[in-house]
């Protein structure tokens, strides 16, 4: 699996980079030979999915390359408290949060023993007269406005209720009637607004790998190689970017342009090869081949595994 940043912003959205994750028994000695088939630079450690954000996220940030002081993330990251804490100083999150997470609650008029027992996020839906729903408008989608309702309330991260600890917890429940629950560390005089204009944020993020997968291949690869992988993920990138940069040049005589549409406005201005001749004889004598290995594969792998249950049963 891999760990990818994403952008958000009015203008558009898009994946900036990824970086591929390498579960921990990569790591030992029998895996050897897979990392020299794979190509993995030897110089490779293992990282976990928050140090590989960070290792994503901190040069960014530091460049000042993109405007926003806000970053969004979703429960992975939210419930590593260490990740939370090596994102720059100057930066606000809204991090979503597993429904399990204990808080502290800092309203006056609350129950004593949520206040020194503290709960589960989840528990806090059961307490009476605890919670103020609104309603929030979190963008305009396809179908027509997304609307979600929303609470919020200041509480500790720690029994010890110091000043260092406390947070906004953001609880969204949408048309789905699922809650979400999400830490922000913005100060207290943040607007719900605010708030609520971040949630929505993520949306855009998810639509990238929609878009991607959907528009530009971004799932169409049968990579076996380190650097084959990431560069595959920069190329989707790159070619996301440059379709929202189509949509933004096109915004004044096309403002509902979508990143589908931008691709079939470039791929209208480009010569159809696929109409050719050559180029169908080509393709085909391409699958065949594909097919071919593929098949050899299977065979082999069939095979090997017929004389082990064969050996199996006969030691038996």
């Amino acid at each position: 699996s891999g760990v990818f940043l994403g952008y958000s912003s009015p203008k558009g959205h898009a994946l900036l980079d990824g970086r591929l994750y390498l579960p921990g028994r990569w790591f030992e000695p029998e895996y050897g030979e897979r990392w020299k088939r794979c190509h993995i630079p030897s110089k490779t450690t293992f990282k976990t999915k928050p140090e590989l954000a960070l290792e994503l996220f901190q040069p960014l940030w530091k460049s000042r390359q993109l405007g926003g002081r806000w970053v969004a993330c979703d429960c992975s990251f939210g419930n590593n408290e260490e990740f939370l804490e090596k994102l720059p100083a100057d930066c606000h999150y809204l991090a979503e949060i597993a429904c399990t997470r204990k808080v502290w609650v800092k309203k006056t008029g609350a129950d004593p023993k949520l206040k020194s027992q503290g709960c589960t996020v989840e528990h806090l839906l059961t307490v009476k007269h605890l919670l103020h729903w609104q309603t929030h408008k979190i963008a305009e989608g396809e179908k027509g406005p997304i609307v979600a309702a929303f609470a919020r309330l200041r509480v500790y991260l720690s029994a010890e209720r110091t000043p260092e600890s406390e947070r906004w917890l953001l609880l969204r429940n949408d048309a789905n009637h699922k809650v979400k629950y999400a830490l922000s560390n913005a100060p207290q005089p943040t607007p719900m607004k605010e708030l609520v204009r971040v949630s929505g944020a993520r949306w855009p993020i998810e639509r990238c790998f929609q878009e991607g997968k959907s528009e530009l291949g971004f799932d169409h690869y049968e990579h076996r190689s380190w650097t084959a992988w990431h560069r595959h993920v920069r190329l989707v990138a790159l070619a996301q970017l440059f379709l929202v940069r189509l949509q933004i040049k096109f915004k004044k005589k096309a403002p509902a342009l979508t990143l589908p549409q931008a691709r079939l406005l470039l791929e209208g201005s480009f010569p159809q090869p696929k109409r050719q001749r050559g180029y169908r004889l080509l393709l085909l004598h391409y699958h065949e081949k594909r097919n071919d290995q593929a098949y050899r594969s299977h065979r082999k792998r069939a095979i090997n595994k017929l004389k082990k249950w064969k050996s199996l049963k006969t030691s038996r």
